[in-house]
């Protein structure tokens, strides 16, 4: 599993309340997309992300660069750049 993922369910574990919000989206697809690489993972069962191959998310987050830095030190509050497209 890409380090990008591990990172992203490391922060999730750390976080109860998001957590929750995603377990309603639990079979879902999104695709993180930074403009230089994308990743497509689903949202078990669990709320942890598994990393599949999709050619139709239900969602689509894109992130800038320059937001990947900052990511795990300001979790959630990073988001705030981050453009979202979909469920």
């Amino acid at each position: 599993m890409p380090f990008f993922i591990r990172g992203l369910n490391h922060l999730l574990n750390q976080n109860a309340g998001a957590t929750e919000l995603m377990r309603h989206h639990a079979g879902q697809v999104v695709r993180f997309d930074t403009g230089f690489k994308q990743w497509n993972v689903q949202i078990a069962d669990d709320v942890t992300l598994q990393q599949i191959v999709s050619e139709s998310p239900d969602a689509i987050i894109n992130l800038p660069p320059s937001l990947l830095a900052r990511l795990p030190f300001l979790g959630r509050n990073a988001l705030r750049d981050a453009d979202f497209k979909g469920d």
